[in-house]
């Protein structure tokens, strides 16, 4: 009798747990999306000029803008919580300019980058949410600038090894669901990338060469 009490007993803990993880699993709700992503990443205050016949100007060399895209996956947790996965990327962008020697400077950077966020929101009424972003990234801008001697026509090429590391991300946006599977998104973003450092390769130069970044999103996601 007691072993078909026990037996019992343990049977009714298990449905009970099944059911409290059923009914947790019925909040969860999935999402995925894609977006127009827009990160502004000025160049750093610094000059290049340990290298023999370079002297330029990152913040007057580097282009200051990227247009991209940015692909996520997230699961709101609960009403108010949720995480997010994603990736981003960036059109190879270029800038040219003429440094103090009147030689040509051209300096060409894409970005590639992954997050991890917190998402927190509050819903306004039955269409719109309000987010909070808060998490880590990893972003590998992938530069090359090129140098064409005013006298000789002669060019020079160099590529800094920028290492990949773990930065701050903050961010604000506004969920519009259009029923209950379909919404759309936009997004402001900041990234802590002055953090990033290059070394330019065959020297001892270890360098910043990007400010913060500020970005922009808009786009739509699938939730159910």
């Amino acid at each position: 009798m007691k072993k078909i009490a026990k037996t019992l007993i343990a049977a009714g803990v298990m449905l009970a747990a099944g059911t409290v993880t059923a009914e947790m699993m019925d909040d969860v709700k999935p999402y995925v999306g894609l977006d127009y992503y827009h990160a502004w990443m000025k160049g750093a205050k610094g000059k290049v000029n340990g290298i023999t016949g370079w002297d330029f100007d990152f913040t007057k060399s580097a282009p200051k803008s990227y247009p991209g895209a940015t692909i996520y996956a997230g699961a709101k947790l609960t009403e108010f919580f949720g995480l997010e996965l994603g990736a981003d990327w960036s059109m190879r962008k270029k800038k040219m300019t003429t440094d103090d020697d009147g030689d040509k400077i051209k300096f060409q950077t894409k970005r590639t980058a992954m997050h991890a966020d917190i998402v927190l929101s509050a819903p306004l009424n039955e269409c719109y949410e309000l987010l909070g972003f808060v998490g880590a990234g990893w972003v590998k801008p992938k530069t090359t600038v090129s140098e064409t001697d005013a006298v000789t026509g002669e060019i020079t090429s160099i590529t800094p090894k920028i290492k990949a590391k773990t930065i701050a991300r903050l961010g604000l946006g506004v969920n519009y669901m259009i029923n209950e599977t379909i919404g759309f998104r936009t997004k402001v973003g900041w990234e802590n990338t002055h953090r990033l450092k290059a070394t330019i390769p065959n020297t001892n130069l270890s360098l910043k060469l990007f400010k913060d970044t500020v970005s922009l999103s808009l786009g739509a996601f699938v939730r159910w």
